[in-house]
Formats: structure tokens, sequence, C-alpha cells
């Protein structure tokens, strides 16, 4: 599993990552990600929050995320938040 964290993977270094998940899950495994989608009502969030919370720590998005996921593993979109825009989207990756 991996709840929230990948987005702070710069995504450069990302496929190292996934060479590890890979490396680690049997034939029938998959792996669980999600992560928020950095949209409109986050950046507001932030701006009414202050210059204590600007976001910067985000290297990259749950949708840039899963572009790379396609790249090594089947993907299935499981879930996403919505209210009133997609919040999170949780995903699995499984072998291909």
């Amino acid at each position: 599993m991996a709840f929230d964290v990948l987005e702070h993977i710069p995504l450069d270094i990302l496929p190292e990552y996934l060479e590890k998940f890979n490396s680690l899950l049997k034939p029938d495994g998959y792996v669980i990600v999600s992560g928020p989608t950095e949209n409109i009502l986050y950046k507001v969030g932030r701006k009414l929050a202050g210059s204590d919370f600007t976001g910067e720590y985000h290297e990259t998005t749950i949708g840039k995320i899963k572009e790379v996921f396609n790249r090594f593993f089947k993907v299935q979109i499981l879930r996403k938040l919505v209210w009133p825009f997609i919040l999170f989207e949780i995903f699995s990756a499984q072998k291909k």
C-alpha cells in the first residue's frame, strides 16, 4: 500500500520505486495507491491557510503517478473521492 506518499517523490525517480514494488510482489500481487489530485480547492485552501502551507512538498500529482504506473503495471481505478471536484483517487496496480 502507498497511501498519500508517492506525490512526495520526484517523478524522475518514481520508476525506481515501481521496480522495487514489482520485485516484492507475488505474481498475482498488486499495489494499492492513493493520492490527492491537487485541484483548485487545494490551491485556494493553501492561500487561505497562509504561507506555512504552500504545497511545495508535493513533487507531483496522482494523475502523473498513475501515468508512470501504467508503463509498468495494469492499473485499475478503485475509487475517486468527489466533492465538488475529484479530491483523491485510489487505484490498484497489478503486475502485467
